[in-house]
């Protein structure tokens, strides 16, 4: 009688441990960002998103805009890369990722830890741009007054002509 049940015992714990991984939780996954999470503008920065599960579709996120989906088979090792590039200062922000079963995208992990994307301008460039603005004001405030100036002394001129009456 054992001998007829082993095969059935068999059968139900490879069935069991088969539909057992899309019901569990999917873990939280890991994001991290090379070169860095501090680039400069028009370069490039790889987020790559990790987790221990395998065959999941990734999404990476800003905020709470989805910007890209990695979906299987791409992540046969539970793995996807997100490659932004020409990057400016409308880049920065916090980024996060989230991993989810193919057939199940209402199924997610939780949320990644965010990385905070800074995208720094070099001190040169942020002060040759207020020189630049702070010259076209100083030029324009200066018309202003050459401007102001010559309808003042116009009105002190005819004033002076004028007979008092």
């Amino acid at each position: 009688r054992i001998p007829r049940l082993l095969p059935l015992l068999c059968l139900r714990l490879c069935a069991g441990q088969g539909s057992r991984g899309t019901d569990e939780p999917l873990p939280k996954p890991t994001l991290r960002a090379w070169p860095s999470w501090v680039v400069p503008p028009r370069s490039s920065v790889r987020l790559r998103c990790q987790t221990p599960t395998k065959d999941v579709d990734f999404v990476l996120k800003k905020g709470n805009v989805v910007l890209d989906v990695s979906r299987s088979p791409a992540s046969k090792e539970g793995l996807a890369e997100f490659h932004l590039t020409g990057l400016r200062t409308s880049h920065a922000g916090d980024y996060t990722c989230e991993c989810y079963r193919p057939g199940a995208p209402d199924i997610r992990s939780p949320p990644s830890e965010v990385i905070l994307l800074l995208v720094t301008v070099p001190p040169g460039a942020i002060s040759r741009d207020y020189t630049t603005g702070n010259l076209i004001r100083l030029g324009l405030a200066s018309l202003v007054v050459v401007i102001m100036g010559a309808l003042l002394l116009e009105a002190w001129c005819s004033q002076k002509e004028s007979p008092r009456g």
